[in-house]
């Protein structure tokens, strides 16, 4: 009888929590939407200097593993060395890489808006100086 009445409360405790933190929920979860899609906001306007930090932030991890490699490890000078300079190099070509890319992507995305609403304006004037024709030819 003393199981019942533990598991009873217990549920109606689960119970009671799950409807408290549903109702209390939707308000959390709507700040942290309006939190990421600040941040969102923000990284997106500094986009290059965020890319940038990355590059400089992998170029520091390759160091320091090749710190760790060339210092706990036992393996011959010349060959950290030499991996030391070809993780560096691909790191930074590849991140490089990222960056053209994107930026590339941005300015085409750029202009095809542009033409985009250019030939949005562009038909809006042809219809105007289509319509404008039709009314001069019927006062003729």
């Amino acid at each position: 009888m003393q199981l019942l009445y533990f598991l009873l409360s217990n549920i109606i405790l689960l119970i009671v929590t799950m409807v408290i933190f549903i109702l209390f929920t939707e308000n959390i979860l709507r700040e942290i939407n309006r939190f990421c899609e600040s941040c969102q906001r923000f990284i997106s306007e500094r986009n290059g200097f965020f890319k940038m930090l990355f590059i400089i932030l992998f170029f520091a991890e390759q160091g320091l593993f090749l710190y760790i490699l060339n210092k706990h490890y036992d393996i011959s000078k010349d060959a950290g060395i030499f991996i030391s300079i070809f993780a560096l190099i691909v790191v930074l070509t590849a991140s490089f890489q990222a960056f053209i890319w994107e930026y590339k992507y941005t300015l085409t995305e750029r202009a095809r808006i542009l033409l985009k609403n250019s030939l949005l304006k562009l038909s809006a004037y042809r219809e105007w100086v289509d319509k404008y024709l039709r009314i001069k030819s019927k006062k003729k």
